[in-house]
């Protein structure tokens, strides 16, 4: 909605947390935010890359000795780590190439489309809970 924007003239900015850093406070903002964008990406490679396994690992036989499975876990390690460093790499990109937009635009946007889209949503869930249709 327009009211979640940060838009404001003078001081009224100056209240806002993201207005200003110093140069310790930024670097804790930039380390946070490396460290929440290289946790998602660990978490993404387990859950939705497969983790540690090899593509088409079901389809290999295991021996069971020793030495196989120190070197089969030395790979998945790495494995692990190649799929969260691609997935690091898919996210900056994403994030390099996506456009900044000004608050203008945004607050532009948020008036003519989103709080006439809502009040459209309210209406249309309105009628089908008075036409017995929701309960």
């Amino acid at each position: 909605s327009p009211f979640d924007l940060v838009e404001g003239r003078g001081k009224e900015n100056l209240l806002d947390p993201r207005a200003e850093y110093g140069a310790l406070k930024f670097a804790f903002f930039i380390v946070a935010d490396r460290i929440r964008l290289f946790t998602f990406a660990v978490f993404f490679a387990a859950g939705y890359l497969g983790g540690h396994a090899w593509p088409w690992s079901h389809l290999h036989e295991y021996d069971g000795s020793a030495a196989r499975s120190f070197l089969d876990a030395m790979a998945q390690g790495i494995l692990l780590f190649a799929k969260t460093v691609l997935v690091l790499w898919a996210a900056n990109r994403l994030r390099w190439a996506w456009p900044r937009l000004r608050p203008v635009d945004l607050t532009s946007f948020a008036w003519r489309w989103l709080l006439p889209a809502a009040i459209l949503n309210f209406l249309w869930v309105a009628a089908l809970i008075a036409g017995g249709v929701l309960r």
